[in-house]
């Protein structure tokens, strides 16, 4: 009896907790979606197809790719990010930095991160 009631209760929690909206299993965050608690997209919002760009440079993460850079920075070009991991210049703009930190000689985000902060100062 008692490992029935150890099996099913974290079950209820679990399912109670998703029914309120309160634990999503999706593998994206919570605050990458847009709209409003009801779910409504907000009047001339998006369906949140893709989470906003970051506008800080902290915000980069290896998982996103040189065009989600380009466009949240875009006084940078393509040639210039790719100058910094030393990438050849035809390397596709889908590439995610963390594959360019992987095959860089030496370069990490937090290093990448300084660089697009140097370059919105100017």
């Amino acid at each position: 009896m008692y490992v029935i009631a150890l099996l099913v209760i974290p079950g209820l929690v679990v399912v109670g907790f998703m029914s309120a909206g309160l634990w999503a299993t999706t593998g994206g965050s919570i605050t990458a979606q847009s709209g409003t608690a009801s779910g409504e997209v907000p009047e001339g919002g998006t369906d949140g197809a893709a989470p906003a760009a970051p506008v800080d440079p902290a915000d980069v993460k290896g998982s996103m790719t040189v065009q989600q850079v380009l466009d949240a920075f875009p006084t940078t070009t393509a040639a210039q990010i790719l100058a910094q991991f030393k990438a050849p210049l035809d390397t596709p703009t889908s590439t995610q930095l963390k594959d360019l930190v992987k095959n860089s000689d030496g370069m990490d985000l937090p290093t990448v991160r300084t660089w697009l902060q140097e370059q919105g100062a100017k």
